[in-house]
């Protein structure tokens, strides 16, 4: 993951939580975080 992409989950992330908002995501670096919902992606 390169920095640019860090900031731009944690901007998501921040958003997310100033509005009261349940994130959902499938990127597991956000799994453990209570206000996260956490979707593993389904291998094919």
């Amino acid at each position: 993951m390169s920095m640019a992409d860090s900031s731009a989950d944690g901007a998501i992330l921040a958003s997310a939580r100033a509005f009261g908002a349940v994130l959902w995501t499938q990127d597991a670096d956000f799994q453990r975080l209570a206000d996260v919902r956490f979707v593993e992606r389904v291998k094919e």
